[in-house]
């Protein structure tokens, strides 16, 4: 999307002939993993009373508010042993999940790959064994399409495992049958892996499973919103480290303050330790009546020849930090349609494109008018 956006404003720009009132377009950097473009604008740069912004992900449609979020890590120090004498080293791999985004995905049920693999590892503990690996996930604003467990077991206990293992992942099969359709397992017999103790194993996996992600507030004021949410987006281990990144989101501060407090809650009981918030950006309250707004909706209708949906996200947008920085800003966002954001299946609809900038240029003119 934004090589599009960008396109559109440059577009404008160039356009001799299309009235407009001055404009002013800001480009901000690393959206994606954190907004930090946007935190970095300084006050008393921009002088315009209106922004449009146009990194939206649905057309047909004007948002007119957003979460806040902030991202966490969460670090342990481990040591792993390599006592290898009747040890058989197991690898499973869970994959074939939708995945998808973090915050606009969130609402749809689907599996968050690495707490499953908790689930289904938890499902085995009655028997003991040692994890040597868990690797899952690609970034704190998707939801991890796969993951990788690496255990170590006695070797008169490994069919018993398998067995337990596979009984817990038939009911995940069952359960997210109209969900998550094509998930599967795989488990191979590799070459010994260096392990952590039965300790620290049992800590992980409990974390793990225990560690609440998707929904945790749903809106009191707008049916089928999210309103709060959590996501862990990755996780490894080092020879010397389990290593993990998340994040959060909210529409309120107070949800997003309540949620860090939550998270740190679980890892310190847990002994991990977790870090301060990174890159946290305010929400960005709906105002559906302000002029922008009632003038977008209007030409975004006459742009797609029907009624807009006007919403509010459960993602974060830059708007939210620019109006912080800018008090009295009115902010209004479109956007052409992207699927799969955030996604090996990302793709942008182009047949999208044309309405998208015809309705960013009629709103150029009507704004011409009203400043």
């Amino acid at each position: 999307v934004t090589n599009t956006s960008i396109g559109a404003c440059f577009s404008i720009l160039e356009d001799k002939n299309l009235i407009h009132p001055p404009i002013e377009v800001l480009v901000t950097r690393d959206e994606e993993t954190g907004l930090y473009g946007a935190a970095a604008l300084e006050p008393g740069i921009l002088k315009a009373k209106y922004l449009i912004n146009v990194d939206s992900e649905e057309w047909k449609s004007v948002c007119i508010g957003c979460a806040g979020g902030f991202t966490y890590n969460i670090k342990h120090e481990i040591v792993k042993e390599k006592n290898s004498n009747d040890i058989i080293t197991k690898q499973f791999v869970l994959r074939g999940l939708n995945g998808g985004h973090s915050g606009v995905n969130i609402d749809l049920g689907r599996i968050n790959a690495i707490t499953m693999m908790g689930r289904l590892l938890a499902s085995a503990k009655e028997i003991n064994f040692n994890v040597c690996q868990v690797i899952g996930g690609t970034a704190h604003n998707g939801i991890p399409r796969d993951c990788t467990a690496v255990v170590s077991i006695h070797k008169a206990l490994s069919d018993k495992f398998d067995a337990l293992v596979n009984n817990e992942y038939n009911k995940v099969k069952v359960e997210y049958a109209k969900i998550d359709p094509n998930v599967s397992i795989e488990i191979t017999t590799i070459p010994f892996q260096p392990y952590m103790n039965t300790i620290e194993s049992l800590r992980l996996i409990n974390f793990l499973n225990g560690f609440i992600c998707g929904p945790i507030r749903w809106s009191p004021d707008v049916a089928g919103l999210v309103d709060t949410s959590h996501n862990l987006g990755v996780i490894k281990i080092t020879d010397t480290h389990i290593e993990m990144v998340g994040s959060c989101r909210a529409f309120a501060q107070s949800q997003l303050d309540w949620m860090y407090t939550w998270v740190k809650s679980i890892t310190q009981t847990t002994g991990y330790i977790i870090s301060d918030k990174i890159g946290e950006y305010p929400g960005w309250k709906p105002e559906p009546d302000n002029d922008l707004n009632r003038i977008m909706k209007e030409e975004t209708r006459d742009a797609y020849g029907c009624e807009p949906k006007i919403y509010a996200i459960h993602a974060g947008l830059e708007c939210g930090l620019f109006m912080g920085k800018y008090p009295g800003l009115i902010c209004t966002s479109i956007g052409p349609e992207i699927n799969f954001p955030h996604s090996p299946n990302e793709r942008l609809l182009i047949k999208s494109v044309t309405p998208f900038y015809r309705s960013l240029v009629n709103l150029s003119k009507v704004l011409t008018k009203l400043l």
